[in-house]
């Protein structure tokens, strides 16, 4: 096992490895998943649906970054409409995790260490810029499976 900065030979590598990591601790890797026991998220990166609290979800504000950089998705309208990430294909959830990464407020400072294969780094911007509210379990868990890497 490699321990330290730049295990992954190259940014993009990197940040592939990162978005891996995010799907791991968000749902083992199940892009049809829902959080029945709290928020209600839904997906493999765990997306906030449309909701009397959310009215927007946190799915539609990732499809509004993602289109930013890469246009009108196709399937962008009919994620409006039910706000549903596990709805997606696999490939249109890891569209929407990259966009909304690369644009939440706080993305220049975090996402240079992803790119950077910084291991803090990815830990620091999975917990602020995508879960944004991670309890002490959830943060044990994100250690235990980023460490695996590292």
């Amino acid at each position: 096992m490699i321990k330290g900065k730049n295990l992954f030979y190259g940014p993009l590598l990197s940040f592939q490895h990162a978005g891996t990591f995010v799907l791991e601790i968000e749902s083992k890797g199940d892009y049809q998943a829902i959080n029945k026991e709290g928020s209600g998220a839904r997906g493999g990166f765990q997306f906030l649906g449309k909701s009397k609290k959310y009215p927007r979800g946190s799915a539609i504000a990732a499809l509004n970054r993602l289109e930013k950089y890469l246009g009108k998705r196709e399937w962008g309208a009919e994620l409006r409409k039910h706000g549903d990430a596990s709805l997606l294909e696999p490939m249109q959830q890891t569209e929407l995790f990259i966009g909304d990464m690369l644009e939440k407020e706080g993305s220049d400072k975090f996402m240079q260490l992803v790119f950077d294969g910084d291991m803090e780094g990815m830990i620091q911007a999975y917990e602020v810029m995508h879960h944004t509210n991670a309890d002490p379990k959830t943060k044990a868990r994100a250690r235990k499976i980023f460490k695996t890497y590292f």
